[in-house]
């Protein structure tokens, strides 16, 4: 929502928390070499979630992004 503010363009994967999913190694996320982010400080509740993030190189009008 537009609450949170801005932040760079990405693409965004929210799954049910399951095993391997808290800390998003089994997922590839956070790990060197990956765009695959887990985001740590967004819960949304009450569903558990986990939610990964892929940064982009652009916005959706093509405009590039400024990291």
């Amino acid at each position: 929502g537009t609450d949170a503010g801005q932040w760079k363009p990405h693409l965004m994967f929210f799954a049910s928390k399951a095993d391997g999913a808290n800390d998003g190694i089994a997922w590839g996320a956070n790990v060197a070499h990956s765009p695959v982010l887990l985001d740590t400080e967004h819960h949304i509740w009450p569903e558990p979630e986990t939610i990964f993030m892929i940064p982009a190189g652009r916005w959706s009008d093509g405009t590039p992004a400024t990291h």
